[in-house]
């Protein structure tokens, strides 16, 4: 499967075909779900298939406070993923009720399920 990510969520472009990676998601409280924004590892390693080439795109944002427009440009990538079906799913899931984030692992890279990060226990 493919995902599209910007450069921050997609370790700034030292992703490349045959590299593995771990799948976070940032999810927003959902029904029957955590009931605070939550970060969790939702895939422990991925292995990439092929990057497509970088694109840039426009983002405008607005400051609340002021008022005043921000144009940025942002760059992305499409990234093929080799991922089961349930694994399909559940990236999709994320990606379309949260945001996902990529890790880049090393061969001594540790990774484990755990209970996420939020708020209250950001510090702890």
């Amino acid at each position: 499967m493919s995902v599209q990510l910007n450069d921050p969520a997609r370790v700034a472009g030292f992703v490349e075909p045959g590299s593995n990676i771990a799948v976070f998601v940032t999810l927003p409280p959902l029904p029957g779900g955590e009931p605070r924004t939550t970060t969790r590892l939702l895939l422990p390693k991925v292995q990439v298939v092929a990057v497509g080439p970088t694109t840039t795109t426009p983002q405008t944002s607005t400051n609340t406070q002021t008022g005043q427009t921000n144009t940025e440009q942002i760059s992305k990538a499409i990234l093929t993923l080799a991922v089961s079906q349930k694994d399909a799913e559940k990236i999709i899931f994320a990606q379309d009720s949260g945001t996902l984030y990529f890790g880049l692992l090393s061969a001594n890279s540790k990774v484990a399920p755990g209970k996420g990060t939020a708020a209250q226990n950001l510090f702890s």
